[in-house]
């Protein structure tokens, strides 16, 4: 990776780390741009599943408060973090506020993806990504590894350090968990986990971010004010074929626990009061469409539903 590729990740900022939720609106059914691409990983024949449902998704609904936040365990070259301790005279960890204090999220509309995406897309804390094409990978530990590579270059000013603790197993595997832990992230592109295949790992919700090209083109919905709309099958994360691939929120993180050459997801809230882990409220406002009701999305406190009732 060429140092200036790093240097555009300089636009992150100190952004936070959240799960999300959202008041009832009602959403119409959409498909969005499913241009045609090659797939980047091998393809197996499966046995056919059932159909997606269809019909219209609202938002997620608010976080509890609290959550566990995501790091490694350590390993024997590189410090364990424990968690920050406040004083006597100060103040503990902020929470999201009551239910029924909640702001309201923005206006539905085009979002300005200019703010939450690096210019050369590659692979950044805290913004989104497009999987596929130059400066991508074709594998999630390899995303990762290139996000993370940015972000201890930005705390260190080392690309041969950044490197070396973005390539630290306990690392990569904590913020690869991350990123599929996401709520959003599993709503729009999780299906079940095929052990014995090709890029198999183990999640803590059974399901893998699908790397195949069958996804919605979630990036122009999000552009243009529409609802992202799932499209992958739970069953097979090889079809149906004929989308894009993931256009996936990779979650902002801890500056001070990166300096210490570990990974933690940033534990902060939106202004909504949503964590950080989620996508910024503009994106959380146009809600979700396609996604299968009765069963939950993220991984251990951030989890959701779509259990609504339909207006």
């Amino acid at each position: 990776m060429a140092i200036p590729q790093v240097l555009t990740a300089l636009a992150i900022g100190l952004i936070g780390y959240q799960v999300v939720g959202k008041k009832k609106r009602k959403k119409s059914t959409t498909t969005g741009g499913t241009g045609t691409t090659t797939p980047t990983e091998p393809t197996e024949p499966t046995e056919p599943g059932e159909p997606e449902p269809s019909g219209p998704r609202r938002p997620f609904p608010r976080p509890r408060p609290s959550p566990p936040a995501v790091e490694p365990t350590g390993n024997g070259d590189l410090p364990t973090i424990e968690p920050d301790e406040p004083g006597p005279d100060e103040p503990g960890p902020t929470e999201p506020k009551p239910t029924d204090d909640w702001p309201d999220y923005p206006p539905p509309g085009p979002v300005d993806l200019s703010k939450w995406t690096d210019p050369k897309n590659y692979p950044t804390p805290g913004m989104f990504h497009q999987i596929g094409g130059e400066n991508s990978a074709t594998t999630l530990q390899a995303i990762a590894r290139m996000a993370l590579t940015t972000a201890f270059y930005l705390t260190f000013g080392d690309l041969a350090v950044a490197r070396e603790l973005a390539q630290d197993a306990d690392n990569w595997r904590a913020y690869r968990e991350a990123i599929e832990c996401s709520p959003w992230n599993h709503a729009l592109y999780g299906s079940a986990s095929q052990p014995g295949t090709s890029g198999y790992y183990e999640t803590p919700h059974g399901d893998q971010i699908s790397m195949f090209p069958v996804h919605a083109n979630v990036e122009e919905l999000l552009a243009t004010g529409e609802p992202p709309a799932r499209r992958v099958r739970t069953d097979d994360p090889r079809l149906p074929a004929g989308g894009r691939h993931a256009f996936v929120w990779l979650p902002p993180l801890d500056e001070d626990v990166l300096a210490n050459g570990r990974v933690k997801v940033k534990h902060e809230h939106w202004w909504t009061g949503d964590f950080m882990i989620m996508p910024p409220p503009e994106v959380l406002a146009l809600g979700v469409v396609d996604v299968p009701p009765h069963r939950q999305w993220g991984c251990g406190e951030y989890e959701t539903t779509y259990d609504f009732d339909e207006e």
